[in-house]
């Protein structure tokens, strides 16, 4: 590990701490903003799979891989994704580097955490595609 992180709360703990606004943090307010648009269920999947039925997620998205680090402020957004994803009965894989901050995988070659995330990546997509 290049250097500790620890103490990074995620976005989920942040919101429960009401350390920030909820509305300042809401995707479809930032990308989206009208509020008839925020209620379309066809408009709100198209700016995150979050806001997809499990239905809709059952049906239109492949197998994923979530790779979340330890001390990311977004790894709440993974594990509700991989949560979501598996209740719809997506197949899904949750992977959480402890310790590393987000985007750790960019480390590639500096951080072995970051190179066995990738190996595991890999190996996991090479046997998707029978490799």
């Amino acid at each position: 590990m290049l250097f500790e992180w620890s103490g990074c709360p995620s976005l989920f703990e942040l919101l429960t701490q009401e350390t920030i606004c909820l509305h300042q943090l809401s995707i479809l307010d930032r990308y989206i903003g009208d509020d008839d648009a925020q209620e379309d269920p066809n408009v709100a999947p198209l700016v995150s799979p979050l806001f997809a039925s499990e239905e809709r997620m059952r049906d239109s998205l492949p197998p994923h891989w979530i790779s979340v680090a330890g001390n990311d402020t977004l790894r709440s957004d993974g594990e509700r994704m991989a949560a979501k994803l598996e209740k719809a009965g997506v197949e899904v894989v949750l992977d959480v580097a402890e310790g590393m901050q987000h985007v750790f995988e960019f480390m590639a070659g500096k951080a072995p955490e970051a190179d066995e995330s990738i190996r595991k990546i890999a190996k996991w997509v090479k046997k998707k595609l029978d490799m």
